[in-house]
């Protein structure tokens, strides 16, 4: 069984899931450029649009991290995972001060650093789930009720508290944060990377009953206290009249039309309409032009590809027995496999718009430095489990206790 699993999971890591990740990174490339064309040759850029460039840039920028994160002993991850996750916490506070945030389109969300730009919130994804996961896997010292001295049992006792509630505390912080940028989508991407934790770390049922719960009154709240977003929810079902088709229900509608007129192979590649009217061509709706152009077996092979890397990860995750390294598997799987569903749901037009990308082919430079870290982290802890396999592997054939094993055949 070992040396089943060190032939796909071996001192580079699993190279199925590198070939998933290279795939993905080349339809997304694509993606961006098929989509972001129409409007760069309007602007006057030609053919190759100055944002289809800089996302080649931080593909390199994502091959880079990613190496550098994959070759990270795990025991360093998981002390740098608190450092991480304080410096992104540290960022959502700062897109909120002068100078230091950048605001475009009515929403403060990041940070410039000379001529980049950075989303904290991005970075926040990845950063709760190494930071929960290296929290989680601390073993606390059992509590002895029947000690005599007080001040020996509060300490016993309030020091483990801490240690469980506030990492969570944080968390809820940097919801607040991000939700009040504003940024709903990410707010919420962050809340159900936390919640997979704990899925993956086997909490009990009436604990994920009762935050779920919790998670949709907090999300009813965030979304009733902004007008656009009551607009946007109240007129979803409604999005085809005349008064709403123009207006909050745009995206939405014209998706869905294309879609629809994408039909099983596509109206052919550079032929797609939505790409010339939809705002968010290249981000949040840039499957819709994958869906017009290559109809529904050009989209099926992105969401193959797209549920070949989460659902990989999750089943690798479930071999490992480090507690940290199988929530930070598990974790990242859970992450883009739920935040490509949601982006499909959005440009299938099932959910009102929510701002969430679609992982690796939406253009954006935060959205790809954050990925490089959650996957580069995986792989990092799948290479620690062959390392451990392969050492343990020969040692069980040899001879033990100076006896030499016989074949049980």
């Amino acid at each position: 069984m070992a040396v089943s699993r060190m032939r796909t999971v071996g001192a580079r890591g699993d190279r199925l899931l590198i070939y998933l990740l290279i795939s993905a990174a080349v339809v997304g490339s694509f993606a961006v450029l098929d989509a972001g064309y129409a409007r760069a040759m309007a602007a006057g850029e030609g053919l190759l649009s100055a944002e289809w460039k800089r996302h080649l840039l931080w593909l390199g920028v994502f091959v880079v991290v990613f190496q550098i994160t994959s070759r990270a002993p795990v025991r360093v991850l998981r002390g740098l995972s608190v450092v991480f996750y304080l410096g992104a916490f540290l960022g959502a506070i700062l897109v909120f001060v002068p100078g230091v945030g950048v605001a475009a389109g009515g929403a403060q969300r990041w940070i410039g650093i000379g001529p980049i730009t950075l989303q904290p919130g991005e970075l926040l994804k990845p950063a709760t789930i190494l930071f929960l996961a290296c929290v989680t896997s601390i073993e606390l010292p059992a509590v002895n009720r029947y000690r005599r001295d007080l001040a020996a049992r509060l300490d016993r006792s309030l020091t483990p508290f801490c240690v469980r509630v506030l990492p969570w505390v944080l968390v809820l912080l940097s919801l607040v944060l991000v939700e009040r940028e504003p940024d709903l989508g990410t707010a919420a991407m962050i809340g159900a990377g936390a919640y997979g934790v704990l899925l993956l770390g086997r909490a009990r049922w009436p604990l994920l009953v009762g935050l779920l719960i919790a998670a949709l009154a907090i999300g009813a709240v965030f979304a009733t206290s902004r007008d656009y977003r009551m607009e946007r929810i109240a007129t979803h079902a409604s999005r085809w009249d005349p008064s709403v088709v123009k207006g909050p229900g745009l995206q939405a509608a014209q998706s869905e039309v294309a879609m629809a007129f994408g039909g099983a192979s596509g109206v052919g590649i550079g032929q797609g309409r939505a790409k010339h009217v939809l705002p968010a061509a290249t981000t949040d709706f840039v499957f819709t032009t994958i869906a017009e152009e290559f109809g529904l077996i050009g989209s099926g092979l992105v969401i193959l590809l797209l549920g070949g890397i989460s659902i990989r990860l999750i089943m690798l995750s479930m071999r490992l027995k480090d507690r940290f390294s199988r929530v930070v598997v598990g974790g990242i799987g859970w992450w883009i496999g739920l935040q490509s569903i949601l982006n499909l749901l959005m440009a299938g037009a099932a959910i009102p718009p929510v701002g969430i990308p679609l992982p690796f082919i939406s253009y954006g430079g935060s959205s790809l430095l954050a990925l490089a870290i959650g996957l580069g982290a995986a792989q990092a802890a799948l290479k620690m489990e062959s390392h451990t396999e392969e050492k343990i592997a020969p040692d069980s054939h040899r001879r033990r206790h100076r006896r030499t094993r016989l074949s049980r055949a």
